[in-house]
């Protein structure tokens, strides 16, 4: 991801791949408040792989000392330094001309001292955050609407997120930038991609202390060894054959039914639904593929989205 660093304070400005700087607060990507800035001063774009500088102020960008000419594209180097009005207050150095990528960036308005502000985090399709052990927030990419998604960790409570919105954790407020064309993400395959034809085999000991999952996709097995939440979503099949059989809600658990029966609090559960959803999408990537969706959620509840799948318990075929 492309930064640029502000010489004065030697804070980095990570780069969106069409970034406005100057004075107009709700119109720009970086803001700065001085009459001498134009309220559109200057244009930073990624553009035929590499990042160029267009001037689109009254009072001139140089570049490396020289004056631009207005609306015309320079590119840039790494180590160029790029100056507003010909003054070392408002000026910049290149330091990374990496492609664009989505990212969260630390607001620099905080009132932390800069060199205390964290590094960008850059975004896979779906991130734990601040971390997977105890996330507060989940931010996936919807592939269906194409936009950011942010979801409390807690109560699965979620709401879209655009270019520059402020999201908060870890005591700290984020801004999204988000940087990727469509076609670097992705997850936008998803509608491209043939059907994907899965079966889940879930191996849980006698005991039900430990539970193991292979995903056969063709001929291909893809281990998902054995992990915690495997066992969530095993009950979940489990749910859903019986209430089919049943010719019941196809499927769909309440979370505090699963809190019930689990003896974990409904914040746990939620939390294991997500590294669930995580490792299949990782494990996936990994081959080539984009992962389809295992749980499926509604207010309240949940249900396993495959019927397609075995249980075995010990060596026997339980489901």
């Amino acid at each position: 991801m492309a930064e640029l660093k502000i010489n004065a304070s030697q804070e980095l400005v990570y780069l969106s791949k069409y970034h406005l700087i100057g004075r107009k607060e709700d119109a720009v990507n970086t803001h700065i408040n001085h009459p001498n800035v134009s309220r559109i001063h200057m244009l930073i774009e990624w553009s035929d792989n590499s990042w160029h500088v267009k001037d689109m102020s009254r009072n001139g960008v140089w570049l490396n000392n020289k004056q631009l000419d207005v609306d015309l594209e320079y590119p840039l180097s790494i180590g160029d330094t790029i100056s507003l009005n010909a003054t070392a207050d408002y000026t910049f150095t290149v330091t990374n001309l990496d492609k664009p990528l989505d990212a969260l960036v630390p607001d620099t308005k905080q009132t932390v001292h800069r060199n205390q502000l964290p590094k960008a985090i850059f975004l896979d399709e779906l991130n734990l955050l601040p971390n997977e052990t105890a996330p507060e927030i989940v931010l996936s990419y919807n592939t269906e609407e194409k936009r950011w998604v942010c979801e409390n960790a807690e109560d699965m409570t979620s709401h879209p997120v655009s270019e520059g919105e402020k999201i908060y954790f870890a005591n700290t407020q984020w801004k999204l930038v988000t940087g990727s064309d469509e076609n670097d993400i992705a997850t936008v395959a998803l509608n491209q991609q043939e059907e994907v034809e899965l079966k889940y085999i879930f191996r849980i000991s006698q005991d039900e202390e430990h539970t193991g999952l292979k995903v056969k996709h063709n001929k291909t097995m893809i281990d998902m060894d054995v992990r915690c939440h495997h066992y969530l979503t095993a009950l979940l099949a489990r749910y859903k054959t019986d209430m089919l059989k049943q010719e019941a809600d196809d499927g769909w658990v309440s979370i505090k039914k699963l809190s019930k029966d689990l003896g974990l609090s409904e914040c746990h559960i939620n939390i294991q639904i997500h590294r669930a959803r995580k490792q299949l999408i990782e494990q996936f990537k990994r081959i080539g593929l984009v992962a389809p969706s295992l749980i499926e959620r509604r207010t309240g509840y949940v249900r396993f989205t495959s019927n397609n799948f075995n249980i075995f318990k010990g060596s026997a075929l339980e489901y």
